[in-house]
């Protein structure tokens, strides 16, 4: 079922209001700022970051050394040590959240949760994004120039990132349910995340779609054709639908 008319014409307006896309205060939250850059797709690219300041180092430094910076194994190199920073960061920054000393040195005792597909909603999620998923595919095999957009940029990225973190959740309620403290702890921080990645997500779905009222932000219905649009609108929909069920979580 499509969107109402008047509903795209509220996101819309919503999604002029910010345009520029400013990383939000994150109420009742005291997690470092730097945390915002390990899953948006534009981090804050402060020099002075943990994730984007090293990030640049470490691309300088192939690029020094003539390493393409696509082949994978020059950047599983950094893994290792960038994940030492951030638990080492993590640790420094212990007074200022909402983590407890404890949760960080019981990590290992943490009982493991149900793979993914033991989850009906991911798999849900996980269908939503085949779907997403296959309308991008089609747009790179036929040189549609709407993925090249900033929009299309964001619709791939996030529509990647919702499984991850809606079965992140599900992890974290499982442990919560089970008595595990990381999993309280962790929750308040991925429920913003996922948040924050459905509302970009709808401002990109809606971007390139006529509200029959003229363009949006100058970009014509020529963008894209009638079947992607009636896609676009059909993802609207639905996961407008999971949003509802992940809120449950």
């Amino acid at each position: 079922m499509k969107p109402n008319k008047s509903t795209l014409q509220q996101s819309n307006i919503s999604r002029n209001k910010n345009k520029k896309r400013k990383f939000k205060e994150k109420e009742n939250f005291n997690f470092p700022e730097w945390m915002e850059c390990t899953w948006r797709r534009l981090g804050c690219g402060k020099d002075a970051c943990l994730i984007c300041g090293k990030t640049k180092k470490q691309k300088q430094a192939h690029i020094d050394r003539g390493e393409d910076l696509d082949d994978i194994e020059e950047v599983t190199k950094n893994v290792g040590q960038n994940l030492k920073d951030v638990l080492m960061a993590m640790k420094n920054d212990i007074g200022k959240t909402e983590f407890s000393t404890g949760v960080l040195n019981e990590i290992d005792k943490i009982e493991e949760p149900p793979e993914p597909e033991k989850f009906p909603l991911y798999n849900e999620v996980m269908m939503w994004h085949k779907t997403a998923f296959g309308v991008a595919d089609e747009a790179f095999i036929s040189g549609q120039v709407w993925v090249d957009f900033e929009y299309g940029l964001d619709f791939t990225w996030y529509a990647n990132l919702l499984p991850a973190k809606v079965y992140r959740q599900l992890c974290n309620r499982w442990m919560i349910e089970h008595g595990d403290d990381y999993g309280e702890n962790d929750y308040k921080y991925t429920d913003y995340v996922i948040k924050e990645s459905i509302s970009i997500l709808k401002n990109a779905i809606l971007e390139p779609v006529s509200l029959g009222e003229g363009p949006i932000d100058g970009c014509h219905n020529d963008v894209i054709d009638k079947k992607t649009e009636r896609i676009f609108l059909y993802l609207y929909s639905e996961l407008s639908r999971l949003e509802g069920k992940i809120k449950e979580i």
